[in-house]
């Protein structure tokens, strides 16, 4: 190697490691459920620093926390009374005080999203606390008037009362003000679940109408290869400089294959994530230093992760003692 070449070489892992420095200054601060024993709680985590702080404590399980748009506010499940009901709470340094959004004779609630303009939030309703996967919906929750609209329902998917397997419709996410994404899956027993298809819709709120993105079943075919998968865990990429809006999404293959992929909102542009797979759980989520991702150790325990932007950056582990889910990002 040329004296020339070996100082090129020099200038370009230095500008890389000032990179990956940059993006560890940037990294993202991030919500999530946090089980280091038997009760789940809602923690917050700066992965800078890999530090994760309790945000509640209660004897109750909080977990499923959305973010608003301005970052000031959090929804959040509880079942302090009993059942899982949405809660609102302002957000900073600490929660405040928590206001019920619902009411536990309504039936039980989860995986709560903001819309756009913070007004209000989606979640998954389902009428019988006792059955929380039967007779599921999508119902929107005015955070001013408390009203609730719905604006899915799985039993526009199902083939009828006791036949087929039991949709159940879920995850909701916001691709813009007036379009919802949602995952629609078949199960084969709501007393023992055991998810058999699973599905990436986009939801048009002024047209009222479902269309199919991407995602069905995985299956094995004569010679034992997994072949289709199902789609899981969706998240919104925004637009970057080049790049429209798309979604992102844990492609799921055979029992234990997962994949984080994107599609575009029409369905047509499918794309593998350069992210590691090997302990890959999801889901993926993308902020400008890097991309925070939900892992799985070998005993089955999911945990988060951080990949900075910058080639030869490092993979950062979150040091939780426990499980880790529902993460979101702080805007």
């Amino acid at each position: 190697m040329s004296g020339r070449s070996f100082w090129l070489l020099m200038v370009l892992v230095v500008l890389g490691l000032l990179v990956v420095e940059s993006a560890l200054l940037a990294a993202p601060r991030c919500l999530f459920t946090g089980q280091p024993a038997g009760n789940r709680d809602l923690y917050l985590a700066d992965l800078a620093t890999l530090k994760a702080t309790a945000l509640t404590t209660e004897p109750s399980h909080e977990e499923q926390p959305a973010l608003s748009p301005d970052g000031r506010h959090v929804v959040f499940v509880s079942d302090r009374s009993g059942s899982p009901q949405l809660y609102l709470a302002s957000f900073g340094a600490a929660l405040g005080p928590w206001v019920p959004l619902t009411e536990p004779a309504t039936g039980a609630w989860a995986h709560p999203a903001f819309a756009p303009d913070g007004r209000s939030v989606i979640a998954r309703f389902a009428p019988d606390v006792r059955r929380r996967l039967s007779s599921t919906s999508l119902v929107l929750v005015d955070l001013a008037t408390r009203q609730t609209s719905t604006i899915v329902e799985s039993a526009s998917f199902s083939s009828g009362p006791g036949e087929g397997p039991t949709v159940v419709v879920d995850h909701p996410a916001w691709l813009d003000a007036e379009t919802l994404i949602f995952i629609k899956s078949e199960l084969t027993d709501v007393e023992a679940p055991r998810v058999t298809s699973a599905t990436l819709f986009r939801y048009d709120l002024k047209a009222g109408k479902a269309v199919r993105l991407t995602g069905g079943e995985s299956y094995y075919d004569a010679n034992g290869n997994p072949r289709g998968f199902m789609a899981g865990l969706p998240a919104v990429r925004p637009a970057r400089a080049t790049e429209p809006a798309d979604i992102v999404f844990v492609a799921m293959q055979g029992r234990l294959d997962r994949m984080p992929m994107t599609v575009s909102r029409d369905g047509k542009d499918k794309r593998v994530l350069p992210l590691p797979t090997e302990g890959f759980f999801g889901p993926a989520l993308w902020h400008p230093a890097g991309w925070v991702f939900g892992t799985i150790d070998e005993a089955g325990i999911p945990g988060l992760a951080f990949l900075p932007v910058g080639r030869g950056a490092a993979i950062r582990h979150l040091p939780f003692p426990g499980a880790v889910t529902d993460p979101v990002l702080v805007p």
